[in-house]
């Protein structure tokens, strides 16, 4: 038996009744507020969203993420990344996605997408801002990212990257 107290009265129910009436409550909970979580999910954009990607329409579909994440609609860009990282993923994908997970401010993410930017390119910009964010909030990766980035960066990109050093080290 279990003992379930609601309000004031104490109410004893059988283990199975209490199990039931769980399952009751969940229901009602999933049916009332479902239609909050999944409002961006609509069938006519998972339509849109689910057709192969050409060329084309990656790119436009990556302009059109930056462009719902600039619009503070998360849910959406959200979306547009995972379908797009299921065809063809690069440094743009991540790059972008990264700046998605900053506007989310989900920081330890947005680490994640960036690292994985700079893992597939050696533009010094995507180092130099994933090195910058790394150093702004005092991450554990930036020694390790930037001694990477030393070894092909040019000389003015790492006169950039020991500045963001030794702010990391006087901050960490």
């Amino acid at each position: 038996m279990k003992n379930l107290k609601l309000a004031t009265v104490n109410f004893t129910l059988p283990k199975t009744k209490y199990l039931l009436l769980q399952t009751i409550i969940l229901y009602l909970v999933s049916v009332v507020f479902s239609p909050l979580f999944f409002s961006g999910c609509t069938a006519e954009n998972e339509q849109k969203i689910s057709k192969d990607i050409s060329a084309e329409n990656r790119t436009e579909l990556l302009q059109k993420a930056v462009e719902l994440t600039k619009e503070k609609n998360f849910g959406q860009a959200e979306i547009i990344f995972q379908r797009i990282i299921n065809q063809k993923s690069d440094y743009q994908l991540f790059y972008f996605w990264a700046k998605l997970k900053i506007a989310e401010n989900d920081l330890p993410a947005a680490i994640t997408k960036f690292r994985k930017a700079s893992m597939l390119t050696r533009k010094p910009q995507i180092w130099l801002e994933l090195l910058k964010f790394e150093m702004e909030t005092v991450n554990e990766f930036f020694p390790n990212d930037y001694h990477k980035f030393l070894e092909f960066a040019g000389k003015k990109d790492k006169l950039t990257a020991r500045e963001y050093y030794r702010i990391w080290r006087n901050r960490h």
